[in-house]
């Protein structure tokens, strides 16, 4: 439950300073394949992913400014995850490599055994990467933290409740 809740938030602030670099590359759009998987969209339109990701970013960025760090603090927080971008490069150039496998069809099992350690290394990355954040805050930083990670686990807890209800209320087709 932890971990939902804070992976998005963390590799969306790991993965911010690599989409300034992103854009600043003149990319060729992929040419579509014919088996790509379909975008959930939501009633709108919207890609469905991209808007929970949107809001995962958010949710960490105001936490952050809740915390009000100090410009060393800042500097911190940059260098760490500068540094943990640049040594998980290779990891994660070969993780869109079996993705692009998979979706050419061309998966076998030895690639998913090879996907599911590269995830395994990223995720422990992503720990380090939250115990050292963490450990460049003060104490009252860390308080603030943690309270404001018990609001959002309330506030979720009461949506989901409010979509379950949704739910039960909505006739079956």
């Amino acid at each position: 439950m932890f971990w939902r809740r804070i992976l998005p938030a963390l590799i969306g602030l790991v993965l911010t300073p690599a989409t300034a670099i992103v854009a600043q590359e003149a990319a060729t759009p992929p040419a579509p394949q014919a088996n790509q998987k379909q975008v959930r969209r939501d009633a709108s339109g919207r890609n469905v992913m991209r808007a929970r990701k949107r809001l995962a970013k958010r949710g960490m960025r105001d936490g952050l400014r809740e915390l009000n760090l100090s410009d060393e603090q800042k500097q911190q927080r940059r260098a760490i995850i500068q540094r943990h971008l640049s040594a998980l490069k290779t990891q994660r150039e070969q993780l869109f490599q079996l993705r692009t496998r998979k979706m050419e069809g061309s998966f076998n099992d030895q690639d998913r055994a090879r996907a599911r350690s590269i995830r395994q290394e990223l995720r422990a990355s992503m720990q380090g990467v939250r115990t050292e954040l963490r450990n460049a805050l003060t104490a009252d930083q860390r308080a603030q933290l943690e309270n404001f990670r018990e609001q959002r686990k309330q506030r979720r807890e009461e949506f989901m409740k409010q979509r379950l209800e949704f739910r039960r209320a909505r006739p079956q087709e």
